[in-house]
């Protein structure tokens, strides 16, 4: 992946490269252009830091290129987004287990 070659350092200096092209416009106006995906690993870590080992799970199938357990699934659930949860992720389980829960109840008295 390249979250630890994001991680390690700035880019290094464009000249003489296609970065510096008046063209091509890159970036955003208020940062360089690379600022955007370090922002980004930033807060995917930060999230996934609050899903505690079901985070650490889930990064390491996905580095193993395995399919999804269950609990990998619940941190990715919690994890995507474009705003971040203000609930923690365990109050967040709960909650979407008991929503799972009254709704496989409903369908079962009230067949569709």
């Amino acid at each position: 992946m390249n979250a630890e070659t994001l991680g390690q350092s700035w880019p290094p200096n464009p000249e003489g490269s296609s970065y510096t092209d008046p063209k091509i416009r890159t970036g955003y106006a208020r940062n360089a252009y690379f600022v955007k995906s370090v922002d980004i690993l930033a807060e995917v870590n930060y999230r996934l830091k609050r899903t505690g080992v079901n985070g650490k799970l889930l990064r390491a199938e996905v580095l193993a290129d395995l399919e999804l357990s269950q609990e990998s699934k619940d941190a990715l659930m919690y994890v995507k987004g474009k705003w971040r949860k203000r609930m923690s992720y365990q109050r967040w389980l709960r909650d979407r287990r008991y929503q799972d829960k009254k709704l496989t109840i409903s369908t079962t008295i009230y067949p569709t």
